[in-house]
């Protein structure tokens, strides 16, 4: 694999990027050289949260208020979809923990604010009405950088629902291979 050790992560342009996801997909190169989750597929099916499974049965039931998520992990996942595609800002609102959802509107959190490419779940934790969820989810920045927000997200279930309450955030630029 020299091709390792000659991609330039942190510089790599939108353009290429895609191209190097198109060849991933066609299989020539291995997910893990471009840090990027082998369940994470372009597929016009797949959920945008990379669990491999379909929209229609994973995050869609959430974000159309069909269902509710059970666990952390689906809060989680079903929170990176709409900020991914945008247009959900009342899934969203409806989500936060009104403690810390101050000054935050449906109408604020409906736009698409990063162009998000993939999501890893790192560790989650619940017990009884709390948990947490450590993730990555990779972006291209305003220059076509590849970036990565790393965030430990705290959650509580309130009658019954989970809202998300804080995270800690770091954002790191996307350098090496795996």
């Amino acid at each position: 694999m020299e091709l390792r050790s000659h991609l330039p992560y942190a510089a790599i342009s939108k353009v290429d990027f895609l191209q190097l996801k198109q060849t991933v997909i066609r299989g020539t190169v291995s997910p893990e050289i471009l840090n990027i989750p082998d369940k994470c597929s372009m597929s016009l099916e797949s959920c945008p949260c990379c669990s491999g499974k379909p929209f229609t049965k994973c995050c869609q039931p959430y974000l159309t208020g069909k269902a509710k998520p059970k666990t952390v992990k689906q809060l989680m996942r079903s929170r990176y979809t709409a900020y991914k595609l945008g247009g959900y800002g009342e899934y969203l609102w409806r989500t936060w923990h009104p403690n810390t959802s101050k000054g935050l509107t449906p109408q604020s959190l409906s736009g698409k604010t990063r162009d998000w490419q993939s999501l890893e779940i790192v560790d989650s934790v619940q017990e009884g009405d709390k948990g947490g969820v450590e993730f990555r989810a990779r972006y291209l920045d305003e220059h076509g950088e590849l970036k990565c927000h790393h965030e430990m997200s705290a959650f509580v279930r309130v009658k019954g629902q989970w809202v998300y309450v804080d995270g800690k955030v770091q954002l790191e630029s996307v350098s090496g291979a795996a």
